[in-house]
């Protein structure tokens, strides 16, 4: 196998609630928050290209989905070109492209619909991300005029990156894994998880097991390296703070990991 990623040792891996490994019924690879790091997703993505294009040489027709677990803007320094990257991926027949919708891209949304009541988004990244598109001078965000002159021609220039952030979806379930962003409330079903939940995660989800069976692959909460434990799948390596972005990659109960760091 051409493969990148390393397998995971059995020594590092917990089972879930029911005793079972984590499982997919295709193909998968997710990639943890990429917040506005361009290099580290285009090195990333292209070595994903080459495992996928391989594992279609041996194992036919199947295409492979290829998830992001949102916060793909705000932070690091290139929101625009990540989302034109990504954009492009559409078109790719190796890969079937997925985007889960993280808090930052809901802090975006909410702050082009109303940027006065939304205005703490510039303060959590959002200032990079218009940067990112050429805007120049932000201004005090304190100044209403100057959050709704931002938020109009920030949408303007956004264009279809705005449709884009849409079309992302809260929840991809796949085998016994549940793709999502922050979280997941253990004691609900995945069909009744409350969307603050998934974009924001909750406190018990820290602390608690799912007794489904389900496990939970998600970004959000910067982790050193990817943890597989307790029903829970972390790959979020703070790739804006550490330089490093993490995939996942899964195909039945055979799971790897690759980490970018753009060396």
């Amino acid at each position: 196998m051409n493969s990148f990623f390393e397998r995971i040792g059995e020594s590092l891996m917990s089972i879930g609630g029911d005793g079972r490994k984590p499982r997919s019924d295709r193909l998968t690879y997710a990639v943890g928050d990429v917040h506005g790091c361009s290099k580290l997703v285009e090195a990333l993505v292209e070595k994903i290209l080459v495992d996928a294009m391989d594992h279609a040489e041996r194992d036919g027709d199947e295409v492979p989905q290829l998830i992001f677990l949102g916060d793909l803007i705000d932070r690091g320094p290139d929101s625009k070109q990540v989302l034109d990257f990504i954009s492009g991926i559409a078109e790719w027949p190796e890969v079937e492209p997925t985007i889960v919708a993280g808090n930052h891209e809901a802090m975006l949304l909410q702050f082009l619909a109303d940027p006065l009541r939304y205005r703490r988004w510039m303060t959590y990244g959002g200032y990079e991300t218009v940067q990112s598109y050429g805007l120049g001078h932000v201004g005090d965000i304190s100044n209403d005029q100057a959050m709704q002159r931002v938020a109009q021609e920030l949408s303007e220039a956004m264009g279809d990156h705005v449709d884009l952030i849409r079309s992302a979806v809260t929840l991809v379930h796949d085998g016994n894994l549940a793709f999502v962003h922050a979280g997941a409330d253990p004691d609900l079903p995945l069909a009744a998880q409350p969307e603050n939940t998934l974009l924001w995660g909750c406190e018990a989800f820290e602390r608690k097991r799912r007794n489904d069976g389900i496990w939970v692959v998600y970004g959000h909460t910067i982790v050193d390296r990817p943890i597989v434990r307790r029903g829970k799948i972390a790959i979020d390596t703070g790739a804006y703070v550490t330089g490093k972005l993490t995939a996942l990659r899964i195909q039945g109960t055979d799971l790897r990991f690759l980490s970018e760091t753009g060396r």
